[in-house]
């Protein structure tokens, strides 16, 4: 089976780097990790994520999605052993499962879901003997993103990458290069604040944020301005995207937006 055949989604979204090994979730089946192919012991290059456009930690984050599902769609669509611990684990949370769709094509997800769909037929057959107690049964059925296998993944990622990027901010040369940068969401902020940064580092990193949102109101008051005026041509880039530069600051990135539950999840 060829490249082709096995993803043909829009992968526009999802920029291609390296990301971090697949981490267990206690108490359910696992895939395994997937053998992530770049230099050993990867480490962002911080300096370089700085300059990209919206929140460094989302950005870092839904990479290190991509590749995981990348990788992971060849698996799924060839390999019988990793079909079936997809079954066990009773596959990704609702998010992840759409998002794993989008990269695939129907031919490699009608090699990789019948063993699921088949371990799901059998358990709701299991429970028709005993209909008072089926809610809770079903419910137990659907990964949430305390149990799915790239949420996993992605707290652990987002907790190494918040603790090296706190680390960098520490030092000037880091400091410099974050002024520069589009700084990251308020999500993102408020963990880089949890992460109990030295006082200095606390207010650099608040005031900071104010400047970029004070920035990105006025970069669209001026796009709104210009539009309605029929001045499309004195437009700037920063008043083009800005209403998305906004959204980015205010949600996160929209790959990683999902309903949050009793504990904080990606």
């Amino acid at each position: 089976m060829d490249s082709s055949e096995l993803g043909e989604g829009d992968m526009s979204n999802l920029p291609k780097r390296p990301a971090t090994n697949v981490p267990s979730v206690p108490g359910f089946a696992q895939i395994g990790p997937v053998p992530f192919s770049p230099t050993p012991n990867h480490q962002p290059d911080l300096l370089s994520e700085l300059q990209q456009c919206g929140c460094p930690v989302c950005n870092h984050l839904v990479e290190a999605a991509f590749e995981f599902f990348r990788k992971w769609l060849y698996r799924l669509s060839s390999d019988e052993r990793s079909q079936r611990a997809f079954a066990d684990q009773l596959g990704f949370c609702p998010l992840h499962t759409w998002q794993l769709a989008a990269l695939a094509s129907p031919l490699g997800l009608s090699h990789g879901y019948p063993k699921l769909l088949g371990r799901l037929s059998a358990a709701l057959s299991s429970l028709s003997g005993e209909p008072s107690e089926t809610a809770g049964a079903v419910a137990a059925l659907i990964r949430s993103p305390q149990s799915c296998q790239v949420c996993g993944l992605l707290r652990s990622a987002e907790r190494e990458y918040i603790a090296r990027l706190s680390q960098y901010l520490t030092e000037p040369a880091g400091r410099d290069a974050y002024a520069c940068c589009q700084g990251v969401c308020l999500r993102h902020l408020a963990s880089l604040l949890a992460a109990s940064p030295p006082a200095d580092l606390a207010r650099f990193l608040l005031s900071d944020a104010a400047r970029q949102f004070d920035q990105l109101a006025e970069d669209m008051r001026n796009y709104a301005l210009k539009r309605d005026a029929v001045r499309r041509d004195l437009l700037t880039g920063d008043e083009e995207d800005a209403h998305l530069r906004a959204l980015v600051h205010l949600a996160g990135h929209k790959a990683l937006c999902v309903p949050q539950s009793h504990e904080r999840s990606v």
